[in-house]
């Protein structure tokens, strides 16, 4: 496993891109928490979670349209317009919560700073796939990306609660700012190993979203996003009702663990192209039987174990997602086409947010699982109804031949 990984690195320029996309990416997992916590403190969580909710909504929207303009232009010219409106966002919201600024403001300021999302991972993504087209080292490569994803989003929440909460409101927000500039910046900086831009005309414009492969894959990573929003809150909600509210945070670790392992195992295996299309239908239908465990939990230790168990399922999941993609798009508009994938998560997260807090407050937090088990679902039908839209181009090829 460890030389699968390490061979990855001998391409020249490699390390530092993945490790600038790290720094990049840290807006995933801290930015929404951090506007909730800062803005909590006006003594309105409905208002924290409103500018929260249009930060991500605009966001998710901005990070595909970043994607066709990196993929036209080169990722070198735009990632400096991107840090500069996430900069001035984000700094413009923080300035507006210590000033008490109207609530308009907040919107405006939030909605600057997603317009700033470039969604780091499907261009540090790109730049393996200019590298490893073809070879079985993209594999491995989609999923070293997710197991870094997965380090996010178990590091950034943790660091953002102890700077807002022990050092100053202030803090969590500004330094995910000053990482994720830093990290876009120094991405932009590295000219060598970015995807060669091209110039599209005719129907080669068409946004990528439009593609049925892309647009099958989108729906299902829209349910999917939901599952993943409806177990966060459900789980908090469950933890809590037990007594163990402080505990939240490291059930939730565990499934970000089991993903975190599935993923390193995952990318060490050598696996064809080929295989893609029923790779993908048995994640899918790995994840649908993990939600389908959710709904037999009574204890706090109980629901941690499961949730590990449903973290083996994700990272191969998304890592087989995202290869379909690469399999089934121009290469010349491959960031933008991955954008789609990660958008329809975040926009499927926030909506399963909101469902189940519903679900919690309608029939208790046990039951509420139900939510991600229906998603799950729906998911999965979605993958078996369209997966004729996602064959790879080497099926194809052999079968024109």
């Amino acid at each position: 496993m460890v030389a699968s990984y390490r061979a990855l690195f001998q391409a020249k320029g490699a390390a530092l891109f993945c490790l600038a996309g790290f720094f990049a990416r840290v807006t995933m997992s801290t930015v929404g928490l951090g506007i909730v916590l800062v803005l909590s403190r006006r003594g309105s969580y409905g208002l924290a979670s409103e500018v929260a909710a249009t930060y991500s909504l605009v966001a998710g929207l901005a990070a595909p349209q970043v994607g066709r303009l990196a993929d036209r232009h080169g990722q070198s010219r735009i990632l400096p317009v991107s840090a500069s409106l996430l900069g001035v966002g984000l700094g413009a919201l923080v300035a507006c919560t210590a000033l008490a600024a109207p609530s308009w403001m907040l919107f405006c300021t939030a909605a600057v700073a997603g317009c700033g999302n470039a969604s780091a991972g499907s261009l540090v993504r790109a730049r393996w796939a200019a590298l490893y087209t073809g070879t079985p080292r993209l594999h491995t490569a989609y999923s070293l990306e997710s197991v870094i994803d997965e380090l996010v989003f178990i590091s950034g929440p943790i660091a953002v609660t102890l700077l807002i909460t022990q050092v100053n409101p202030a803090a969590g927000l500004l330094a995910a700012l000053a990482t994720a500039v830093a990290g876009l910046i120094w991405l932009s900086a590295q000219r060598a190993t970015q995807p060669r831009p091209g110039r599209l005309v005719g129907e080669q414009q068409r946004p990528m979203i439009l593609l049925p492969s892309v647009a099958a894959l989108a729906m299902v990573m829209l349910a999917l996003g939901a599952m993943f929003g409806s177990v966060d809150v459900i789980t908090v909600a469950f933890v809590s009702s037990a007594g163990h509210r402080p505990l939240a945070g490291f059930v939730l670790a565990g499934w970000a663990l089991g993903s975190a392992v599935a993923g390193l195992t995952y990318g060490a295996l050598r696996l064809s192209a080929s295989s893609l299309r029923p790779r993908l239908l048995a994640c899918v239908a790995g994840m649908f039987l993990g939600t389908v465990l959710l709904q037999f939990p009574t204890t706090v230790a109980a629901l941690a174990a499961l949730l590990f168990v449903c973290g083996l399922a994700t990272a191969p999941t998304l890592v087989t997602g995202v290869g379909l993609v690469e399999a089934t798009v121009p290469r010349r508009r491959l960031t933008e086409a991955i954008s789609w994938t990660s958008t329809s998560v975040t926009l499927g997260a926030t909506a399963g947010t909101a469902l189940g807090g519903m679900a919690v407050d309608a029939i208790g937090p046990h039951r509420a699982f139900v939510v991600p088990l229906l998603a799950t679902g729906l998911g999965l039908a979605v993958a078996i109804a369209s997966a004729r839209w996602l064959r790879p181009r080497v099926e194809v090829e052999t079968r024109a031949c």
